[in-house]
């Protein structure tokens, strides 16, 4: 569909307001494809070095990352007493 070929009330400013929002969702799309290929990659290489150096453990056993989250009372580097 051309966008030369719309009717009604759109000016051309909300045309190239709208294609630069595709373009910066496609960018982002984009973006979050490479990331998702990068840590499938990363997995890997995970996986292997756990079969080569210690293929008696059960990556299963391994306990997630806990994230700590902030509560709004100290700055970031702040440290509690």
């Amino acid at each position: 569909m051309s966008l030369c070929r719309l009717e009604g009330s759109v000016s051309p400013h909300h045309l190239l307001r709208s294609r630069d929002g595709f373009r910066r969702h496609t960018n982002g799309i984009a973006a979050c494809r490479d990331l998702v290929g990068q840590s499938r990659a990363d997995l890997v290489h995970l996986d292997r070095a756990l079969q080569l150096f210690a293929s008696d453990m059960d990556p299963a056993e391994i306990r997630a990352k806990q994230v700590q989250r902030s509560d709004g009372w100290f700055e970031n580097g702040a440290e509690r007493l």
